[in-house]
Parts: C-alpha cells; structure tokens; sequence
C-alpha cells in the first residue's frame, strides 16, 4: 500500500488573493520509492533508469506543444511565492502500474532545472497525451488518468462531467477544473500545504 497526494497550485496576485485570471496547476507526489526504466528519445540500446524518492509527477506542455511529464525528487523542489500548494491524500495497492505507464509511453529527454527545481524531463511519445492542450490533455487531464491508473476515479469522473456533459463535448468545460474553480467546488477535500 502507498499513498500518494493529489496537489493543487492555487495562483496568487501580489498581494497574496487569489488570480482567477491563471489556470493554474494540477500534479501527484507518490510517497515512497517510484522506479522507471525506459528509453532515450533519440533512441540507441542506452536505458534511462531512477529510483524517485517521494517523488512530484507533473505534466505539461514541452517544445512545440509536444506533452512533457516532469519528475521532481521531493528535496529539489521549491514553490514560488506567488503560488499557494494545496493537498488531498489517496491509497492505492500498486503504484507499479503508474510506473509501468509512464515506462511504456515516455522517452527520457533531459535533466533540467525551472523556477521548481531540478527535474527529469520525458516526452509523451504514445497514448491519448501526446500533445498538450488545455481543453482535453492537460495537467488535470493527465492526473485524472494517472489516479485512474492507481484505482482512484474521483478526478476522472469530474474530468469527464465537466468535459463532456450530457454526453456531449463541451470546449469550455476545462474551466470549470481550473484550479480556483476546483478549489471552490471541494474545498473541504483540500489542506493547505505549508512546505515551501
């Protein structure tokens, strides 16, 4: 049994409100150990192989719009200040599913660092994230699907109710899974996080 935690970043302006005008973001700290073992994008019989220790899995838009998954080990991590980090835990069996997704449609790209510290960057090269966009593959999009993967549906059933109620597709539904729109809607399911 692992727990991992859902995140939620929750933009704000200067003066510490809340920025509605930013979408936000959405991603998963697994607590534990989280293996992958996988190939380099520009191919060769060379594998990419990590061990994560509580790692951040994150998911984005790379080069070109192409869908990146970035990989943070927990200590190398930093929140900007014009952020505020919200958290809701699960348990799941199994986090080797989530691993043996990850292994079969990522290619390790690079190690790079960002406003959040150093990570390991993976190109999306087959399934339904290949290419970012926020109306159907987007950061909550992915998680959805990763916590689906993990054998919790929660954020699934609201991706789908927003994105195509009624059964129908809706292109503005995203907004109502941006991140202070979230936050509204189940407030009492998030705890602030103070880590910083």
């Amino acid at each position: 049994m692992a727990t991992c935690k859902i995140r939620i970043y929750l933009p704000l302006k200067s003066n510490l409100t809340p920025n509605v005008s930013e979408v936000g973001h959405f991603d998963m700290q697994i607590m534990g150990n989280f293996k992958l073992k996988l190939a380099k994008l520009n191919g060769g019989s060379e594998l990419f192989e990590k061990t994560y220790t509580n790692p951040i899995v994150s998911y984005a838009a790379g080069k070109n719009g192409v869908g990146q998954v970035s990989i943070y080990n927990f200590g190398t991590f930093t929140i900007p200040s014009n952020w505020m980090l919200c958290t809701t835990p699960f348990d799941t069996s199994d986090v080797s599913k989530l691993e043996s997704t990850l292994n079969s449609a990522c290619r390790f790209v690079k190690t790079a660092t960002s406003d959040f510290g150093t990570y390991d960057a993976f190109h999306v090269t087959a399934g339904e994230f290949k290419k970012y966009d926020r109306e159907r593959h987007s950061c909550f999009a992915a998680l959805a699907a990763w916590c689906d993967v993990l054998g919790n549906s929660s954020l699934k059933t609201i991706y789908n109710n927003c994105t195509y109620p009624n059964g129908k597709y809706d292109d503005e539904g995203f907004k109502k899974y941006t991140a202070w729109p979230m936050f509204k809607s189940y407030y009492q399911a998030w705890s602030f996080d103070k880590i910083r």
